[in-house]
């Protein structure tokens, strides 16, 4: 529901349904949809994958995909038996604050920059800790802005505990990208930039952009029209 209720705030031309797990495994849709966006609990990801792949040619799985290792290989089957587009939820990546971001430094050199990625605030979920919870999130916008990046990394430091984790990583670039998360009353998430053309800090809390200092204009939201 959190998810439709998100769409159909921002795209209102959108005709959007919601179902709950149970009901979507037990008494499937008929119809065919645009796309099919599964947020159930890691258990019935896989299951729900199978029957949207019927219904729709794009599906966005939410993490995490598997409960298990039986579940991921499962998972593999179906991804490698199937023609749908699969893609999995990165809805940082699209929000009015990071595309604008990535707009205003779409001339910057990010070779020799340092960027931090930071996230802090209470635990939401009972089946995964807040670490695991906000780490992809992160690593899918660093991948927008080095794709790959994994594959040219060494590590510099990393520290870990139940409650927090925090890591430096270099890039054959010579950028450097650090990642702070820790579990905290207060929230916070943003991203600082730091490179030869300036500095940039994200506030994803605030819904904030700030370029040398100076708040930045954020770029205006279009709709569209679809069945989710």
């Amino acid at each position: 529901k959190k998810v439709a209720g998100s769409i159909q705030s921002h795209l209102e031309e959108h005709k959007v349904s919601s179902w709950s797990s149970r009901s979507f495994l037990l008494t499937p849709p008929t119809n065919k949809f645009d796309a099919i966006w599964i947020a159930g609990l890691p258990s019935n990801q896989v299951k729900a994958l199978e029957i949207a792949s019927l219904l729709s040619n794009l599906i966005i799985l939410e993490k995490p995909i598997c409960h298990t290792l039986e579940d991921f290989f499962n998972l593999e089957g179906v991804i490698a038996n199937s023609h749908v587009n699969i893609d999995l939820s990165r809805p940082w990546n699209f929000s009015n604050l990071w595309v604008s971001a990535l707009q205003a430094i779409e001339s910057w050199d990010l070779n020799r920059t340092e960027i931090t990625f930071s996230r802090k605030g209470p635990a939401v979920h009972s089946y995964i800790s807040s670490v695991e919870d906000w780490v992809p999130h992160d690593i899918y916008l660093a991948s927008a802005l080095f794709p790959s990046f994994e594959q040219e990394v060494s590590v510099n430091f990393m520290k870990s505990s139940s409650a927090s984790f925090s890591t430096s990583l270099n890039l054959q670039s010579g950028a450097i990208l650090n990642f702070t998360f820790a579990e905290d009353q207060e929230r916070e998430s943003f991203v600082k930039i730091q490179s030869i053309h300036g500095n940039l800090i994200l506030d994803f809390v605030r819904g904030s952009l700030e370029i040398n200092g100076k708040k930045a204009l954020l770029r205006k939201l279009r709709s569209g029209r679809a069945h989710v």
